[in-house]
């Protein structure tokens, strides 16, 4: 999806997924788009010739998921915990 991923955008899941809305092979399925989000950015961590600005905004939004899922993780286990 390289029409998304460019300097003057900001690299979030959402912003993403209501990108991928409008592309022709969206994919209902929401797991397959947040694979898609994450393969995209891993592609542009593993390409050499990548430019540093690229580089660091990927990196950026993959951690940022990253820690979004591990609080609602916790956040789930905290709720399940405090239930008992």
């Amino acid at each position: 999806d390289p029409d998304f991923f460019t300097l003057d955008r900001e690299w979030t899941l959402l912003n993403f997924l209501l990108y991928r809305q409008k592309c022709s092979d969206f994919c209902a399925d929401k797991h397959e788009e947040h694979s898609r989000y994450t393969r995209s950015l891993a592609s542009i961590l593993s390409y050499e010739q990548q430019s540093p600005e690229m580089i660091k905004l990927a990196s950026d939004a993959l951690n940022l998921l990253q820690v979004k899922y591990y609080f609602l993780v916790f956040c789930w286990q905290w709720t399940g915990l405090k239930g008992q």
